[in-house]
């Protein structure tokens, strides 16, 4: 759904590796989706998108919901001043970029697109795609591959060949432990 105020995005064909992304525009372009009702039981997340802004949500939340995957300002995973802003869940959990474990709150995107997967230490939420709330500068800047939720909790040889099958389909390479047969 895109909200009042707001921009759809555009399907930009071709663009990674052959495959369509969804394009959300540069950081502050006003364009975001909202999804149909805010997810509250989120166990692990799995978002294959490559940041166009070091402050573009990893997944997003409509005006006056809580964020719990509020980015960095200067490009890490999420806001180090957790106190208000991103959750402990999501910032004290399991954090991967292309398989390997990161700090969250210290380490920043790489500048393609990555594969990002987050096991939040308790349910986490989320109801939208490149919007912080109903902070405009702070909508679109990304574009997003694929994303995949899960609301059980996985074991963490279930996160690993998720991880794989998206960095497989959309990096063409293994995962760190897998091998690749291309």
């Amino acid at each position: 759904l895109t909200m009042a105020g707001f921009l759809a995005p555009s399907l930009q064909a071709g663009a990674s590796g052959g495959k369509p992304v969804v394009d959300f525009g540069a950081l502050g372009s006003l364009q975001a989706l909202q999804w149909n009702h805010t997810n509250t039981a989120i166990k692990a997340a799995f978002v294959v998108f490559h940041s166009l802004g070091a402050t573009s949500p990893l997944l997003g939340a409509v005006t006056n919901q809580p964020q719990d995957f509020v980015r960095g300002v200067s490009g890490q995973l999420y806001n180090n001043d957790i106190s208000s802003l991103a959750s402990r869940a999501a910032a004290y959990g399991a954090n991967f970029v292309s398989g390997w474990r990161i700090e969250p709150l210290t380490a920043t995107l790489p500048s393609g697109i990555c594969v990002v997967s987050v096991v939040p230490t308790t349910d986490a939420r989320a109801s939208a795609f490149a919007m912080d709330r109903h902070y405009s500068a702070r909508s679109g800047g990304q574009r997003l591959a694929e994303v995949i939720i899960y609301n059980r909790a996985l074991t963490d040889q279930e996160r690993r060949d998720t991880e794989a099958y998206l960095m497989r389909k959309w990096l063409n390479r293994a995962a760190p432990g897998y091998g690749y047969e291309g």
